[in-house]
């Protein structure tokens, strides 16, 4: 919890925290608070690093942070332990405590339930104990919409528009330039749910087939190259624990990893940052053919019961299916010192895709500041800071260690992580939990080899209906 102490002095100046080229400036707080410039350093191009450039000032009070089991060592790592992206936290969190007079404290729960009805509580009886909340998609509907945060644009001190913020996440959720979450390098885990495919090396020399690195350098890799690969792969003959798959994977993950790699979308942006609802019923059913094609009509290991979920990667560890969808997150935690596969982007719909699109999973970590937050430059300040030093030394270090060596078995799949991670897609519809993203989903659960029925213009007119009112619950101003 914070030092009630420190927040009784006076209101500390506002931040403008600047990368690169741009000019830093401090105002003073007018009680003698020590404040500095963010150093010229600059590194070998001649270029300030993005933390070097961030102002800096010493606050002399904790910063307290809410998160989860399963991401806090994002966050909180209490000694050097010889893994390269912890002891990277770990010396981020010392400099930026340094560096602001800062000191970090944690409250760890058990799941994001707990770290949104936390938030809630201190938002809804004014209470100001807490400094930074990590939330997930959850959050969005039950934080966002129910206006429980702080609008982050509206904090001098946080820049969101700086490379270490994820712009296609603001492009996408902003509405009217309100940002109320934010998500970019200030969690590596961010980075690490976002989608890809992993291919077995043997199964595919055996019907030699090429590894489909080539087709992805020459953006041929696309959902009709896949469907040939695991043509008349799957053979369930030989009994459920050495059954073959073409392709294994969970109905939490695929429907969207899929449907948002191959280009289809649900809500986009007009050019006020209103959403709207914005698919055309051609485009999903041609996206769906190719889904259910893949899924269903090769009858991959589809996990559609939690319950199985681990199964989906225990096949394909066997040495049992050619291909498994899952995120980045996973390779590393789940496939451990497996050989013989690689990494490859989730396929493009078809060669007029211009790029590879990679689905970021609900898990997402969302940063967000409570409504009720009495100082929220003092929070900025510190959040820019963390981005920033994870830009400059935590981020590499996450896709070296994490991806590139630990979680990669070949010098192509570091170029393949690069590919994946370059265009992230966030849909509003998806984030928002409106409905009709989950149609998909719905769809293959059902193995129901149609969409078009449930594309009527009774649907859309709801889809509509049920994003204007979120919208408008977004554009009413917070009650105090």
């Amino acid at each position: 919890m914070k030092n009630y102490t420190w927040i009784k002095r006076l209101a500390i100046g506002a931040l403008a925290a600047l990368l690169l080229v741009s000019t830093v400036s401090c105002a003073d707080d007018g009680n003698n608070a020590e404040t500095q410039a963010g150093t010229k350093a600059e590194d070998e191009s001649g270029a300030q690093s993005a933390y070097d450039s961030v102002a800096k000032q010493k606050y002399n009070r904790e910063f307290a942070i809410v998160t989860r089991k399963g991401i806090e060592d994002d966050f909180k790592v209490d000694s050097i332990t010889g893994d390269v992206l912890d002891d990277a936290v770990y010396e981020r969190n010392i400099v930026v405590s340094e560096d602001f007079g800062v000191t970090f404290t944690y409250e760890i729960k058990d799941n994001y339930d707990e770290v949104n009805q936390l938030l809630i509580t201190q938002a809804s009886t004014n209470l100001d104990e807490y400094d930074l909340y990590i939330g997930q998609k959850q959050s969005y509907k039950s934080c966002v919409q129910n206006r429980y945060l702080y609008d982050l644009a509206e904090i001098d001190s946080l820049n969101l528009e700086q490379v270490y913020w994820d712009q296609a996440f603001n492009k996408a959720m902003n509405v009217e330039d309100k940002a109320f979450v934010a998500t970019g390098d200030i969690s590596p885990f961010s980075m690490r749910i976002t989608s890809c495919l992993t291919f077995n090396k043997k199964m595919l020399s055996d019907r030699q087939i090429a590894y489909p690195y080539a087709l992805v350098d020459s953006g041929d890799w696309t959902m009709d190259e896949m469907l040939a690969m695991t043509t008349d792969v799957t053979n369930k003959d030989l009994g459920e624990d050495s059954a073959i798959y073409g392709f294994t994977c969970w109905t939490m993950d695929v429907p969207f990893s899929l449907f948002y790699g191959t280009g289809g979308m649900f809500v986009s942006m007009d050019e006020d940052q209103i959403p709207t609802i914005s698919y055309k019923n051609e485009d999903v059913i041609n996206r769906y053919e190719k889904i259910y094609k893949l899924i269903v009509e090769q009858k991959a290991y589809h996990a559609t019961d939690v319950a199985n979920y681990n199964k989906v990667y225990e096949i394909f560890m066997d040495g049992r299916a050619m291909f498994c969808d899952l995120s980045l997150s996973k390779i590393a935690s789940t496939f451990g010192e497996m050989e013989d596969y690689g990494i490859v982007p989730v396929p493009k719909y078809d060669k007029h895709q211009s790029e590879y699109l990679s689905f970021v999973n609900g898990a997402v970590s969302l940063t967000m500041v409570s409504k009720a937050e009495k100082d929220p430059e003092f929070v900025g300040a510190i959040m820019e800071a963390m981005a920033a030093y994870n830009y400059d030394k935590v981020t590499p270090n996450m896709y070296e260690s994490v991806v590139k060596l630990k979680a990669a078995r070949d010098p192509d799949s570091p170029r393949m992580v690069d590919y994946i991670l370059r265009y992230r897609i966030f849909d509003f519809a998806y984030m928002a939990d409106l409905d009709i993203s989950n149609l998909v989903q719905q769809q293959l659960t059902a193995s129901n080899p149609a969409i078009s029925s449930k594309l009527s213009a009774n649907a859309r007119r709801q889809a509509e209906n049920n994003l204007s009112r979120i919208v408008r619950d977004l554009q009413t101003p917070s009650a105090e």
